[in-house]
């Protein structure tokens, strides 16, 4: 099973993982997997960080650079 210093790939490989977490991490983890690169989530361990580099790339791609400090201050701005 991963653990917490697994890989976000290895994390989002291992089904019995990803059931154990929270509904708000399950959500955070499968955001990371849809918006970060296979090598992102190869070099990174956290969820908190993953989601946090998501939610910035997907700010910048989405509405561009000069909204994304109002933006990034939603944590769950994806519900909107």
């Amino acid at each position: 099973m991963a653990n917490k210093f697994s890989s976000l790939k290895d994390k989002l490989e291992d089904e019995e993982y990803i059931e154990s977490l929270s509904n708000r991490r399950k959500k955070e983890i499968l955001i990371c997997n849809k918006i970060l690169e296979e090598n992102d989530l190869s070099f990174l361990s956290s969820i908190d960080v993953g989601y946090h580099i998501a939610k910035e790339k997907y700010i910048k791609e989405k509405y561009g650079e000069e909204n994304l400090e109002e933006m990034n201050n939603s944590p769950l701005f994806w519900d909107r």
